[in-house]
């Protein structure tokens, strides 16, 4: 699993939408439309097997302030601004691949062009190293983009614990084609995850015609006290930091269900 930051500078002055991940989607598809990686993002609605962000501003991305939520309407951008978007792949051959054909001199995102396009701090994780990972307690998310779910097809905010876990199983299950339970810990119980403690709030990406979808942007702790087995606090920990690349909820491959956990 590789996640990668993509840099970007600005030809012009402008704007741009602060929820633009769709539009960058279609930048990159656009971008990729002479490659075998095609076909893989436009399968982005069933097998999501990459994350892609929203376009910001580079320093988020190196910013150690946990409350560096900045999802306005649109940000003012001057000429030759830094901008940066991560992307991540759960399949490294994808990533190998990407860093070969994605080297556009220019990107036209939401009537914004960018120029000077390159790859930047890239971290892999072998699906190996989670055996490494110890059992805890706890586990804190940082949400720096909304997260959201969908429920009997409406969408839901609150970030439970079974939603948030059982969207990471889902997301685990469909990458390595393998069921998760089964293969760390068979009687896993979702319902024995509590709530530690939360600070977060609504947010609402505007998308395509308008289309609004919502979730939870800030920081939450979930704790594992009433489990027992450790067998079952390690699957549940490497399940959270597998979170940083897969994302939470839907929409993870238009910016929305950016996450970061700490165990």
């Amino acid at each position: 699993m590789i996640s990668a930051i993509i840099e970007l500078k600005s030809d012009f002055d402008g704007s741009l939408a602060a929820a633009n991940g769709y539009l960058l989607l279609s930048a990159i598809k656009h971008a990729l439309r002479e490659t075998t990686l095609l076909p893989l993002f436009h399968n982005e609605e069933k097998k999501k097997l990459f994350t892609v962000s929203c376009v910001v501003p580079l320093d988020f991305w190196s910013s150690s302030n946990n409350n560096s939520i900045i999802y306005e309407d649109r940000y003012t951008i001057n000429k030759n601004d830094e901008m940066a978007f991560r992307i991540t792949f759960l399949c490294d051959d994808h990533f190998e691949q990407f860093k070969e054909v994605f080297a556009p001199k220019r990107m036209t995102i939401g009537g914004m062009g960018f120029s000077s396009v390159n790859i930047i701090d890239v971290f892999h994780v072998d699906q190996n190293d989670w055996k490494k990972v110890p059992s805890k307690d706890f586990v804190k998310f940082q949400f720096i983009s909304p997260v959201g779910f969908k429920s009997s097809g409406k969408q839901n905010m609150l970030p439970t614990p079974v939603a948030v876990f059982n969207s990471l199983l889902t997301k685990w299950n469909n990458a390595f084609g393998e069921e998760f339970n089964e293969k760390y810990c068979k009687d896993i119980n979702l319902n024995k995850i509590l709530v530690d403690s939360f600070d977060i709030r609504t947010a609402e990406f505007k998308m395509k015609d308008g289309l609004a979808f919502r979730g939870c942007v800030g920081n939450i702790a979930y704790y594992f006290h009433e489990i027992n087995s450790e067998d079952e606090k390690r699957a549940l920990s490497w399940l959270s930091l597998f979170a940083f690349f897969s994302g939470i909820g839907y929409k993870t491959t238009q910016g929305m269900g950016q996450a970061i956990a700490y165990t």
